[in-house]
């Protein structure tokens, strides 16, 4: 009836990566584009036959003679039509499979509108005929690929970054946080510092080339005015790059300063703060008895945290943060056992009294303990505390890799997937299966 293993596809705003449940790596990686010729008066170029809709691969090879769109923007469907285009090219030119009857897992991410996975399922279903689908949050199977539950998630594409907590393998959408710099942002920052420079440019025909130089040679500075310094009075950072016209060009400062702009959103007129200070807020608002854990587990995900030099700068920058905003820059108080003070019981109001619990389980009568948010959070974490960045690194791919694991568990499970019986009776009321807590 299935026709095979589950299929499993990570649609990202920059790129696709789908394959099967149990895989280790994504069969086929392609970017998310969509092309139409810009003038119709050739058939072919070269040996490439220029067709009215091009996608993944053929419009990347060809984009010079097309106007290239995207389906999905900032994480998010918005043209319907072409990510239609999209999933045929998907499911009929990479895979070459028949849908029907398959099963199929599919990634969305934080904060996704309902709308959008009613719309995914529906096409899902009554377009390609699968016989059952699941959609998965995208920061949930990057921790289950990392064989966690508990954790704090900075994914960081092509098109948006976000950082989600996730407790107990359920993800927390009241504390996610959204920030709209991500790997297509840099690259732009590296076309403006670049035609700053005096280089020329095309913004558009040459934004894979300015890619691949991003790919190649940036990276996050762990001390900014070190190297600056060094990018102004010497030329140990200095790189060349041969274009694929034959021009060599020189990248220097631009090699740090373009992926700044993830920890200073003000460069690229983003008014946002920045990728660490986003991580703090977001662990700072979560309830006190959970914060450690997830200090103790942020995972790195996605192509734009593969950056050589973002675990330590990112680390770095939340010890910082930490010193200053929690400790008040007394790092002592980080080995200082907590004091507790004697309070009389009758001075307290009662919603401020909780019993204190002995070694027996017993209410210990009498005493009381005055509990306050800051005294909580200093308890927990002074007694263990310890920041960890956690850069996998197949993270690149960790998305799929976490949806290949929990396909490949659940393929057998009928109660997990919601199949094409649930679709057609009961609609989008099929999607309680999923179990969002968001919704």
């Amino acid at each position: 009836m299935d026709g095979g293993p589950p299929i499993v596809v990570d649609n990202g705003t920059g790129f696709v990566k789908v394959g099967y449940a149990g895989s280790n790596f994504p069969e086929h990686v392609f970017p998310s584009i969509v092309g139409r010729p810009i003038l119709r008066a050739e058939e072919r170029v070269g040996s490439a036959v220029i067709k009215d809709i091009m996608v993944g691969d053929e419009a990347a090879d060809n984009r010079n003679y097309l106007q290239v769109t995207q389906p999905m923007e900032h994480g998010i469907v918005r043209d319907w039509d072409d990510m239609k285009h999209l999933w045929d090219y998907t499911f009929n030119e990479k895979l070459r499979i028949n849908p029907a009857g398959r099963k199929v897992l599919l990634t969305e991410p934080p904060m996704n509108p309902k709308v959008n996975r009613q719309r995914m399922c529906q096409v899902m279903f009554e377009e390609y005929g699968f016989g059952g689908v699941y959609v998965a949050i995208q920061a949930v199977l990057t921790l289950y690929a990392q064989g966690l539950t508990t954790g704090v998630v900075v994914d960081s594409g092509d098109g948006v970054t976000h950082i989600v907590p996730v407790y107990d393998g359920f993800a927390m959408p009241h504390l996610t946080r959204r920030l709209d710099i991500a790997g297509r942002d840099v690259t732009r920052y590296l076309i403006k510092l670049l035609l700053m420079r005096g280089y020329a440019f095309n913004r558009t025909a040459d934004f894979e080339t300015i890619r691949e130089i991003k790919e190649k040679l940036c990276y996050v500075s762990y001390d900014l005015d070190l190297d600056t310094r060094l990018s102004e009075e010497t030329t140990v950072l200095v790189e060349n790059y041969t274009l694929p016209d034959g021009r060599v060009i020189k990248v220097g400062s631009e090699r740090f300063e373009a992926p700044e702009c993830m920890f200073q959103p003000h460069l690229m007129d983003v008014e946002q703060p920045g990728v660490a200070e986003l991580l703090f807020q977001t662990i700072q608002s979560a309830a006190v008895d959970v914060r450690t854990e997830l200090y103790k587990h942020i995972v790195l995900s996605g192509g734009s945290s593969m950056y050589p030099g973002l675990p330590s700068r990112l680390e770095k920058e939340m010890k910082q943060l930490y010193l200053t905003r929690v400790l008040n820059g007394d790092p002592s108080r980080l080995n200082t056992p907590p004091t507790f003070v004697p309070l009389c019981p009758s001075s307290l109001p009662s919603w401020l009294r909780v019993l204190v619990i002995g070694t027996n389980a017993v209410p210990m009568i009498g005493e009381t303990l005055l509990i306050i948010d800051a005294f909580i959070s200093h308890f927990f974490l002074l007694q263990k505390f310890k920041i960890r960045i956690e850069d996998p690194p197949r993270r690149k791919h960790m998305v799929f890799l976490g949806g290949a694991v929990l396909a490949d568990i659940m393929k057998n499970r009928p109660e997990f997937w919601i199949s094409r019986e649930e679709w057609y009776e009961q609609g989008i009321r099929s999607l309680d299966k999923l179990g969002r807590g968001e919704n």
